[in-house]
């Protein structure tokens, strides 16, 4: 049986939302195939796994300009990446120690699958030295490339047709400044329909709950949104921050973004090169968020054209041709 093991890290949803993309793509090309996606994080002790990912959100809010120096001082070509990922992991592993690591290595052996792909770089050392395959970057669940009837879809979140929506990301953290943005959003001419996902953040959920009946926008809060591919694809301009994975779908549902406030390092890369295509703006101050967005909705042909160089970019098939590289693999006995 061909067997594919997918080992992400909890650092954030977006690695884990790869995986789970990559998973479903590789089922739906073949059913028979035995796929199981682990988080890494799941496998070492419970002190680790609460302290290190909360270590990278505390120094990317609270320090971003030491992230974006680390970011600056290893941006390396792609091949210069994988040995670098290798060279982080194995210091990683050195501070962890071999028996934190033990577990992980243990399912990797039991599970014994002809490929392994990573969505982080933080397992490479332990694959590489199972010699073990893959590095792959970004991947966009297949249901992102898939046709909707708009109209049914707004229906069933209860929208009006004739009212501009818009999607405002927290994060799966939710830690965004959610509320400032809402309360900006007052600013737009007219009234628009906000599409409010709070990720995990059930504080921030209730607050946005008590202060909408004060705001003139309708406003629907969510919490974490499985239904992603849905609320996308019903808007008309998303709010978010710049991570890899939040633009890669909305690019792939052709969704205009606005960007606020981009940490240094990758997601200001990120912010870059959709400025420069045309498929999103930035904002640094959140009072202009809603002039910003009420500059877009008052010119069509802006916004057309921002949804033209979404399309442009967008790769909506990106798990489709991971799993074409996955099985190149599995199909030549390559490992």
């Amino acid at each position: 049986m061909k067997k594919v093991l997918i080992i992400s890290a909890s650092f954030g949803s977006g690695h884990v939302k790869a995986a789970e993309a990559v998973k479903k793509a590789l089922i739906i090309r073949d059913s028979t195939i035995k796929v199981e996606s682990i988080d890494a994080l799941d496998y070492s002790d419970a002190v680790f796994k609460k302290v290190l990912p909360s270590l990278y959100l505390n120094i990317v809010n609270k320090f971003p300009w030491v992230w974006g120096y680390i970011y600056d001082r290893y941006n390396y070509s792609q091949e210069e990446i994988k040995e670098l990922g290798v060279k982080i992991s194995e210091e990683i592993k050195y501070v962890i120690g071999k028996s934190n690591a033990a577990p992980l290595i243990k399912h990797i052996k039991d599970f014994n699958s002809q490929i392994v792909v990573c969505t982080h770089f933080f397992p490479m050392k332990i694959i590489s030295e199972l010699k073990s395959a893959g590095m792959l970057n970004c991947y966009i669940d297949p249901i992102f490339s898939e046709q909707f009837d708009k109209g049914k879809i707004r229906q069933k979140f209860n929208l009006e047709k004739s009212l501009p929506a818009i999607l405002v990301l927290g994060g799966a953290a939710g830690r965004s400044p959610f509320l400032e943005i809402i309360e900006s959003l007052e600013d737009v001419q007219g009234t628009v329909q906000i599409l409010a996902v709070a990720g995990n953040n059930k504080k921030l959920a209730q607050k946005l709950e008590i202060a909408k009946a004060k705001l003139k926008n309708k406003i629907t809060v969510f919490g974490y949104a499985r239904n992603m591919h849905e609320l996308m694809r019903v808007s008309d301009i998303l709010i978010t921050k710049a991570g890899g994975l939040t633009v890669s779908e909305a690019l792939s549902v052709d969704l205009p973004m606005l960007i606020v406030s981009p940490y240094p390092g990758q997601e200001q890369a990120n912010a870059d090169f959709l400025i420069e295509s045309g498929a999103a703006k930035i904002v640094t101050n959140i009072d202009l968020i809603g002039y910003k967005v009420n500059k877009i909705l008052s010119n069509p042909q802006e916004l057309s054209r921002m949804r033209l160089n979404c399309h442009k970019i967008a790769k909506p098939h990106a798990a489709k041709e991971v799993v074409d590289i996955i099985f190149s693999y599995l199909n030549h006995g390559r490992a």
